[in-house]
């Protein structure tokens, strides 16, 4: 994964990069690092398998109907 994409997905979401770095145990400088190609990303299966999971929450919330009070 490019960073250019870990940045487009993170943003897509909705997260920051101190949400995503908690969900990794990274620090969010690490994040930026690898957003910006500044690091090779050193967890790349953990760092999908987050984005798939955050992903999945953001679409599930998408779908739920909105209701007027």
């Amino acid at each position: 994964m490019e960073g250019i994409e870990l940045r487009s997905r993170r943003i897509r979401i909705g997260c920051s990069r101190d949400q995503v770095a908690h969900a990794l145990g990274v620090d969010a400088p690490t994040v930026q690092a690898w957003e910006n190609d500044g690091a090779p990303i050193g967890c790349p299966s953990a760092l999908e398998q987050v984005l798939r999971k955050l992903e999945a929450q953001h679409d599930r919330e998408d779908a739920l109907p909105a209701y007027a009070n």
